[in-house]
């Protein structure tokens, strides 16, 4: 059996820290593709602002699972990183689709 002699430490050290990197990034690489996400991707409504419009109005119209409208309009706020008395006619926003 032959014997090995290192030489460099330092050459030796650089090359087992990339060996170990590229066993790392494998092993991810292959444990990562077989997992699935049960979030699905948000959808979003683009709604144009008009006279007499509010967030609570708009969140009520587009809440189909009935749920709390303080968040509906937290959410809206939050997509469109505004105040619910920031908008104005003619104004676009995105809203979140229950």
């Amino acid at each position: 059996m032959k014997k090995f002699r290192v030489v460099s430490r330092a050459r030796f050290t650089i090359f087992l820290v990339i060996i170990c990197l590229l066993v790392f990034g494998m092993f991810s690489m292959a444990a990562g593709s077989s997992t699935a996400s049960s979030e699905s991707k948000v959808q979003y409504h683009a709604v144009e602002i008009h006279s007499g419009d509010s967030l609570w109005t708009i969140a009520e119209d587009y809440n189909k699972e009935n749920l709390d409208i303080r968040q509906v309009v937290a959410d809206i706020c939050d997509v469109n990183d505004i105040r619910a008395d920031e908008i104005q006619p003619g104004q676009m926003i995105l809203v979140p689709a229950y």
